[in-house]
């Protein structure tokens, strides 16, 4: 069974900005700033979606091929696991 990405740490300050997340890790004293693609990805991180279901809303949001954005996805997911900013480990 895949792995669900997310859910986000508790404790996180969350601030949306014209559709775009930036978040305040006071663990580890990180903001980080998304952009409109990875701001829709942290939507979908709530720990009830695996990678495979967050690449498919992109891929409809966006009309484009599943293949055609699941490196950049995984990469973003990484990046976001990278900051500490998921309670869970996500799939790779």
């Amino acid at each position: 069974m895949p792995e669900l990405v997310g859910p986000p740490v508790l404790g996180l300050t969350v601030v949306e900005v014209d559709g775009c997340f930036h978040i305040f890790n006071p663990a580890t004293k990180r903001a980080v700033a998304l952009n409109e693609t990875a701001s829709q990805i942290w939507r979908l991180s709530t720990g009830e979606h695996d990678v495979d279901d967050i690449v498919a809303a992109l891929a409809e949001h966006y009309g484009l091929g599943h293949d055609d954005i699941e490196k950049q996805v995984r990469a973003t997911i990484d990046e976001l696991c990278a900051e500490g900013l998921y309670a869970e480990a996500a799939t790779r």
